[in-house]
């Protein structure tokens, strides 16, 4: 089991550390954050790199509606596209 695939994802491997005794709760979870951040980072790496991608920022409360237009305005665009195209 603990040679299973599965098992070695994010917060498995560092949880299954701190049962065995190896580290302590507090290590396991500094390791499962970074761990996280880092896998994170790699993602955005990889999205960077192969996909071509529009980003909106939607973490301002007060803009949220307006980013909705604006994202529904950008995928009715590319949408129009796409149809143009066939």
């Amino acid at each position: 089991m603990r040679g299973a695939q599965s098992i070695q994802a994010i917060g498995y491997k560092e949880l299954y550390d701190y049962f065995d005794g190896l580290i302590t709760l507090d290590e396991a979870i500094a390791r499962l954050k970074q761990n996280t951040r880092r896998f994170a980072k790699r993602q955005l790496t990889w999205f960077r790199n192969k996909m071509e991608i529009e980003w909106f920022d939607i973490t301002n409360e007060a803009e949220k509606k307006k980013k909705f237009e604006e994202i529904s305005a950008f995928i009715a665009g590319k949408l129009q596209i796409k149809s143009n195209s066939l």
